[in-house]
Order: structure tokens, then C-alpha cells, then sequence
């Protein structure tokens, strides 16, 4: 999976750029992709168990994750199912700015 997109504010390295001005760091989770990005409606996340873990992991040493896509509906995309997984095994709440 790439993280990049048509709208090149959310490629990986203007991500990564913005991020380190704002004293933030930004990492890309390979296994957090949708393998079935470009069918609507459908998802397919590469390894679900895998990359919410290293998540979890970050959580625990207090950090404050955010997970980024490009779509406008969070009900039709992939982070929606990856935020619910992460907050039922860990009990946190999700906030969709």
C-alpha cells in the first residue's frame, strides 16, 4: 500500500513535512491500507490485528494517534473500521474532527 493521493496534501511526504514543522512526527502504517481503496464501499485492510497493535503500542507510551484518509465520509471509510477495532479492544474514545 502507498500513501499517497490525488490531492497531494495527503501524500506521505507532505504529511511527513508538515508534521516535523509543527514538532509532530507522522508515520505511514503500511498494514492499515485498504487493499480494495478504489471500490466503493468495500474494504479490505491489509492486516487489521497487525497494525492496530503498533498503535495500541503507541497509545500506551501516551501518545495521541490519528488516522488519516482523504475520504469525506468516515461512514464509508476505512478508519472508521480501524478506529472501532482499536477502541473495542483498548475501551478509548473516538473523535472524528
Amino acid at each position: 500500500m502507498n500513501p499517497y493521493s490525488y490531492n497531494s496534501f495527503w501524500n506521505k511526504d507532505k504529511l511527513a513535512e508538515y508534521f516535523n514543522k509543527i514538532e509532530k512526527v507522522y508515520f505511514h502504517i503500511q498494514d492499515l491500507g485498504n487493499k480494495s481503496y478504489n471500490i466503493k464501499n468495500e474494504f479490505n485492510i491489509v492486516n487489521l490485528e497487525k497494525g492496530s497493535n503498533l498503535i495500541i503500542d503507541y497509545m500506551d507510551l501516551g501518545f495521541n494517534c490519528l488516522l488519516f484518509c482523504a475520504c469525506k465520509d468516515i461512514n464509508v471509510c476505512h478508519r472508521k473500521i480501524i478506529a472501532e477495532f482499536i477502541s473495542n479492544k483498548v475501551n478509548c474514545n473516538i473523535v472524528n474532527l
